[in-house]
């Protein structure tokens, strides 16, 4: 499936690119990042699929509850591991199933809700939500790190490369 090969693409760039800086750089504080780290915006991206391979055998995901693992922001090595780890159960996925999403948009956290979804809209959302930060990663490594190299692709959507490529050929 094409959403699944897009998403082990996309895995595969965060993780070139993570081994490229090392733990040091991605440990550091960016003011192009509000402060934050790449290793944060690593783990948050890493966290939303792991939620989602977590959960997918109970049928219910909540990615409020997802588990924090303060490794993923300090450890160039256990990002890479756990991307190796997300891509061999992505491809694991065979079938669209359905399953329920669990959310709380409230900040006092008393307005929990749940959602119809499936399998495969549940990995479309995991990633429009690591093209978002991997563009703010982008940002960041280009302003900060030149001498990192970027996948073309690296924090751009599918759609963005379908109208760059069209443009491209007028």
């Amino acid at each position: 499936m094409e959403l699944i090969k897009i998403s082990v693409s996309n895995l595969k760039n965060l993780s070139n690119v993570i081994e490229q800086l090392g733990s040091d750089r991605i440990a550091k504080r960016m003011a192009a990042l509000g402060g934050a780290t790449i290793g944060e915006n690593a783990r948050h991206i890493l966290e939303y699929y792991l939620c989602l391979i977590d959960f997918m055998d109970t049928g219910v995901i909540n990615y409020g509850n997802r588990k924090r693992d303060s490794d993923l922001e300090i450890d160039h090595i256990c990002i890479s591991e756990t991307i190796s780890f997300i891509i061999d159960n992505l491809k694991e996925i065979g079938r669209s199933r359905n399953l329920a999403l669990r959310a709380d948009f409230s900040l006092d956290s008393t307005d929990a809700m749940t959602l119809k979804t499936n399998v495969y809209r549940e990995l479309g959302y995991c990633y429009d939500h690591a093209v978002h930060h991997m563009t703010l990663l982008r940002l960041a490594i280009v302003n900060e790190f030149k001498d990192v190299k970027l996948p073309e692709t690296f924090g751009k959507d599918v759609s963005t490369l379908q109208y760059l490529n069209k443009l491209r050929c007028v």
